[in-house]
């Protein structure tokens, strides 16, 4: 689970289940990849106060595989 979703400079990952591995993607709509952070717990909040407004997608992976989904970021001025 990934909220807030508008987010604003901060993004919370919470995961359940038996995990090995947990890495977050963030990619921008040209498919750039902005971000790439593995995650070291099942709870953890990524810094996003750097990137500018916008539609991005994140990509979850884990040892069991991958989703995919869309977040917009209404960056604080």
């Amino acid at each position: 689970e990934l909220f807030p979703n508008p987010v604003e400079d901060e993004l919370t990952i919470q995961v359940e289940g038996p995990y090995t591995s947990i890495r977050i993607n963030i990619i921008d709509l040209c498919g750039r990849e902005i971000l790439s952070q593995e995650l070291t717990n099942k709870h953890q909040k990524v810094d996003l106060s750097n990137l500018p407004s916008g539609i991005y997608f994140y990509t979850l992976t884990t040892n069991e595989g991958t989703i995919t989904k869309k977040m917009l970021l209404n960056a604080k001025q």
